[in-house]
């Protein structure tokens, strides 16, 4: 996991070749003024979706990938994402329909992730994002970057 500034989001390009895409793409006018929706990024690796929603409760299973990253930006408000250092079980019967499985478990990390940061998780890391903060409604870009 990364949890960051913006700011520094070149910093951690040579992680993966769609990190350069996605800080050009979050400091871009047309981005910063997107509806929700799919967002168009111009690469096959790279994937957005920006969304207003309400935060909620921490009652949730963790999500994790298999082959994707998860990258949220949060565009305005706050909320809590949730973390365990569990190993996930890479072979989820779940993956064979889709990227993503769900497991229980205890939170080991707490972030808030507020406007101006950015938070990436690795395929098998356990997280719960969406959780409510400061603010009742959010709105935030989710990035998926293709493994």
């Amino acid at each position: 996991m990364i949890f960051d500034s913006l700011h520094n989001l070149l910093r951690y390009r040579d992680l993966h070749p769609a990190i350069e895409t996605l800080a050009h793409i979050v400091s871009s006018a047309s981005f910063r003024s997107a509806p929700d929706g799919s967002f168009e990024t111009g690469r096959t690796d790279l994937a957005c979706s920006i969304m207003t929603f309400d935060t909620g409760s921490e009652n949730k299973p963790f999500e994790y990938h298999k082959r994707n990253c998860d990258a949220f930006v949060m565009l305005s408000g706050s909320e809590v994402c949730k973390s365990a250092r569990s190993c996930a079980d890479m072979n989820d019967p779940a993956f064979c329909s889709a990227d993503i499985a769900f497991a229980d478990g205890q939170a080991d990390d707490e972030l808030v992730l507020g406007k101006g940061c950015f938070v990436i998780y690795f395929p098998g890391e356990l997280h719960k994002s969406g959780i409510r903060a400061n603010d009742d409604t959010v709105r935030k870009a989710v990035f998926k970057l293709l493994c």
